[in-house]
């Protein structure tokens, strides 16, 4: 039971495979079941992080933080 906990997922991967960054899927289902809230949206890098992850992953912090925010105040 993770009720009142907020959690989110970033995963790192390579498109050359298949099921690329499934565990970023796979930790945020697991999450949702032990009552936990969202803070962002899961965020998949392909390989190295460039720019356009980059800034996916200021947008994820920035939810974080945010989600944060609103649960405690």
């Amino acid at each position: 039971d993770l009720t009142g906990k907020i959690y989110g997922v970033v995963g790192s991967g390579d498109t050359f495979y298949e099921q690329f960054c499934t565990a970023v899927d796979d930790f945020e289902q697991q999450f949702e079941k032990t009552g936990a809230k969202k803070g962002a949206t899961g965020v998949k890098v392909d390989l190295d992080a460039e720019e356009e992850d980059v800034e996916n992953l200021r947008r994820f912090v920035k939810g974080m933080i945010e989600t944060h925010d609103s649960t405690v105040g």
